[in-house]
């Protein structure tokens, strides 16, 4: 998955890239300025943009307006917000906000896992000043995989074979497979690429690298 960090200041896009690229290894975290006409070239449906901005000026509101056209999912974290632009933001198509000040990295992966899942994160600070009903927090549908099979389903993700994954884990090669049958199930898929591309746009390893 590409994370495109985009926005100003630059002090604070790198250090959000920084902290991302620690936090989710197996993400390519981009911080370089951008703007829509270098997005439309470059962006995935696999990828994700994280808008940081202390305005809303015309570049912003581009990058913004091509990546919801395009339905890229769109994280803003803005330091402080009023009533009106907070509706303003969420009538544009954003489905994701937090505040930066308030925003640990739990919070941040957990936003990012919903808002790659189909569903909408409201940063709590934001709530409490203005929710209409249909701004209530839409949690996607995620596996109910233990720790063994997220570890697997992780590894398989990041394009391990069984063999390699087996022995990382210090497990047998067959029980490597049987995990694979199992998540295989529980994700719902045919097969365990199709389980790994679910897993991968939807967001579900986010809270598992």
């Amino acid at each position: 998955m590409n994370i495109w960090v985009v926005g100003e200041p630059y002090e604070k896009r790198v250090l959000w890239g920084s902290l991302l690229a620690n936090s989710l290894p197996s993400s390519n975290v981009i911080t370089s300025f951008t703007s829509d006409v270098f997005l439309k070239k470059t962006l995935t449906d696999n990828d994700i943009v994280i808008c940081l901005t202390a305005h809303f000026d015309e570049a912003v509101h581009s990058i913004i307006n091509y990546s919801i056209s395009a339905e890229i999912p769109v994280l803003c974290v803005v330091e402080d917000i009023n009533n009106v632009t907070y509706e303003k933001l969420i009538q544009t198509g954003i489905k994701g906000i937090l505040k930066s000040n308030t925003a640990s990295l739990d919070t941040i992966k957990s936003a990012m896992r919903i808002l790659k899942g189909g569903g909408m994160y409201i940063d709590a600070p934001f709530k409490n000043n203005s929710l209409s009903p249909r701004l209530i927090l839409n949690l996607p549908e995620k596996p109910t995989l233990n720790i063994t099979e997220w570890k697997v389903f992780s590894l398989t993700c990041k394009g391990m074979t069984i063999e390699e994954i087996a022995k990382l884990l210090g497990i047998s090669e067959i029980e490597t497979q049987q995990y694979h049958e199992i998540i295989i199930e529980k994700t719902k898929c045919k097969t365990i690429s199709g389980a790994v591309a679910s897993g991968i746009n939807k967001g579900w390893l986010i809270d598992h690298e």
